[in-house]
């Protein structure tokens, strides 16, 4: 039996709203902040060493 494009996305979506809920009563909100403050300064980091490279 072949699933319906559609069904398998909603599935897929379902699960992984559930995973982001189930991980966020886990971690605390100052963990998630402390990652995107993470992400956010590489980024910086990685444009600055673009830009002397250029």
């Amino acid at each position: 039996m072949i699933l319906p494009f559609d069904l398998i996305v909603s599935i897929a979506f379902s699960i992984f709203c559930f995973l982001i809920h189930v991980i966020g009563s886990f971690c605390e909100a100052s963990t998630i902040s402390n990652v995107f403050e993470l992400r956010t300064t590489l980024t910086f980091w990685v444009l600055r060493r673009k830009k002397k490279n250029n």
